[in-house]
């Protein structure tokens, strides 16, 4: 682990304390089962015999500023501030400043905690639209004049909801799987799009693993919100869905949305639109056209 100061919290080990800790609180876990899950999810950490030391250093002198130090913690962390092992670790340079730090905290660890801080609870998100509702766009942006796609028409199609935690693990998120369907031309009703096939946009797969290839797509719950105003809402039906013999693990599925800031780049557009059009659905019509 990296260490890059001698500061209680200028290492990693105590920021993975510090961002673990922190994040159990935010979804509402007491400071028990924070601490405790903490110490179980850095367990090699706590018995490591270098690590160990910027663990429970971090944890006391966090658990502290929070007002909820425990008397086992704090005796940990006394115990190793009393055993000189730290000072092994510094050489001349950062041994005074260090020793300097050290009996800051261990003086702040003996005095009288402060009040207990509250934490402000980190709300779950779930989806702004629902399983079978059915959006489209048009592909009618001055840019693709000259492509055989102009004005061709992409569905977007709410298949489910789905958990999944990419802000703070055990908080239960919840984001919608959705699916494309292009066509060349307006459908006239819902039932119609049954007749249209799954658009798998994956470029670099052969095309036997695209038959067996679950086409969902997951997109950020906060991502479709800034897209929605660019879609127009087509209505909502129960479509045909294809059992799919090979589902990818998270990691391996395309994501049309990651990381929502706002209708930023992209000639201010939105980052769910800057995918569709610029970085999947048009790349993959120039290259497969609509196989």
């Amino acid at each position: 682990m990296g260490t890059w100061g001698v500061g209680i919290f200028q290492n990693d080990v105590a920021l993975e304390v510090k961002d673990s800790y922190i994040k159990k609180l935010q979804v509402g876990k007491s400071n028990n089962e924070a601490y405790i899950e903490t110490f179980n999810e850095l367990n090699e950490m706590a018995a490591d015999p270098d690590d160990k030391i910027d663990f429970w250093l971090a944890i006391a002198s966090l658990m502290y500023d929070y007002g909820r130090l425990t008397s086992d913690v704090k005796n940990e962390a006394l115990e190793i501030i009393n055993s000189k092992n730290d000072e092994e670790r510094w050489d001349s340079k950062d041994k005074k400043k260090r020793n300097h730090i050290i009996e800051s905290l261990k003086e702040k660890l003996l005095s009288q905690q402060p009040e207990e801080v509250k934490v402000k609870v980190v709300k779950k998100r779930t989806p702004k639209i629902k399983p079978n509702e059915i959006y489209y766009l048009v592909l009618d942006d001055e840019a693709f004049r000259n492509e055989f796609f102009y004005k061709y028409y992409v569905y977007v199609l709410v298949d489910s909801w789905t958990e999944y935690d990419n802000r703070i693990m055990g908080l239960g998120d919840e984001h919608a799987l959705i699916y494309l369907k292009i066509s060349d031309h307006a459908v006239s009703d819902v039932e119609e799009l049954d007749s249209l096939p799954f658009f798998n946009y994956a470029l670099n797969i052969d095309n036997e693993k695209k038959k067996l290839e679950d086409k969902r797509i997951r997109i950020d719950n906060q991502g479709f919100s800034a897209m929605k105003k660019r879609l127009t809402y087509f209505g909502t039906y129960s479509f045909h869905r294809e059992p799919y013999e090979m589902i990818f693990r998270w990691e391996e599925w395309q994501s049309v949305y990651i990381n929502y800031k706002g209708e930023n780049g992209w000639n201010g557009k939105s980052a769910l639109w800057a995918h569709l059009i610029n970085q999947d659905v048009v790349p993959a019509l120039r290259k497969n056209g609509m196989k």
